[in-house]
């Protein structure tokens, strides 16, 4: 799971793009919220998802990955 990984990008990725199953497969999907967060919102969402979701240490550098994400 994303937010177990060693880099934060795998979750930077879901946020920003959402999952979309195979066409025709049934599968968990979620939409992509990149249109609608800020670098500031997803960096603040990753963190906490990290920290409550999954209990571990924050991903240093994260704002880093998050604006590198979008280049």
């Amino acid at each position: 799971m994303a937010l177990y990984d060693p880099d934060p990008r795998s979750l930077i990725h879901l946020l920003r793009d959402g999952i979309a199953p195979p066409d025709g497969e049934p599968a968990r999907w979620m939409p992509g919220f990149g249109a609608i967060l800020s670098d500031e919102q997803t960096v603040a969402l990753a963190a906490y998802l990290r920290r409550y979701g999954a209990a571990q240490a924050d991903w240093p550098d994260l704002a880093d990955a998050v604006r590198k994400g979008k280049e």
